[in-house]
């Protein structure tokens, strides 16, 4: 890991590390080094805003709040941490110490980002036995969709590495556009103000149209422009790798 990190000292770009997914984990690193796992990396290592800790799902208050202070991220993925019976990310927590955070899929299992962040808030809802959970009236957001979209977006540009003054709909930023299908049954009818909530809450698949990425479109009518060659490329190597 030091050679690792030290190969990346003049570096811009993100570093992802899988630290206190499960239980487990976090018994072995006590027992091996008297330390939690995020609060041995911390000590170990110089974190700063290039860091993300994927998974972080059992952290302390003490782990918390020594991370909020290196400026790192977190990377949640509701879907594999739900399938893995990790346990609940403590999204409340996290979010009150303005701790970056984006969404990844991790096993790639589910490749459905409303479907994620669903997923974190409902988990919220089912442990805490409270709704709107993520919902931030403080900072002006009181709709739980748009909060939970706001923060992935925001930790998303660090987790990939773009930088804040290239990402977003402003001048000279990267042309990355998600084009919202209004005839999706979960859109109908809906306005502006709740948009957001439908995609996220009110539709059982991405309600996408079009998807472009640095000004080239990639997806459109919810299909790849190069779905049919991808498809017969990606049945071919399942079906090798299932004949091993």
């Amino acid at each position: 890991m030091r050679t690792l990190a030290a190969a990346c000292e003049n570096d811009d770009g993100p570093i992802h590390i899988h630290v206190a997914e499960q239980q487990a984990e976090v018994r072995d690193c006590l027992a091996a080094t008297g330390e939690r796992p995020i609060a041995w990396l911390a000590r170990h290592f110089p974190l700063d805003s290039r860091w993300h800790l994927v998974h972080a799902t059992h952290a302390d208050a003490s782990d918390i709040d020594s991370l909020s202070a290196t400026g790192a991220g977190v990377v949640v993925c509701p879907s594999t941490e739900a399938d893995l019976g990790d346990g609940r990310f403590a999204l409340e927590d996290w979010t009150v110490r303005q701790v970056p955070l984006s969404i990844g899929s991790d096993s790639h299992v589910c490749r459905n980002w409303p479907h994620e962040l669903r997923l974190l808030e409902y988990g919220q809802r089912l442990a805490l036995e409270r709704r709107n959970v993520a919902a931030d009236p403080r900072n002006a957001i009181p709709s739980t969709g748009e909060a939970l979209l706001h923060q992935a977006l925001v930790g998303g540009a660090g987790a990939a590495g773009i930088d804040s003054a290239h990402w977003g709909l402003r001048p000279g930023a990267r042309a990355d556009c998600l084009v919202l299908d209004p005839h999706a049954g979960g859109l109908l009818g809906i306005g502006p103000r709740h948009l957001v909530d439908a995609a996220i809450f009110a539709c059982d698949a991405p309600p996408t149209a079009e998807v472009w990425v640095a000004g080239e479109r990639r997806i459109l009518n919810g299909l790849h422009t190069q779905h049919a060659q991808l498809r017969e490329r990606f049945t071919e190597v399942m079906q090798e790798l299932a004949g091993h």
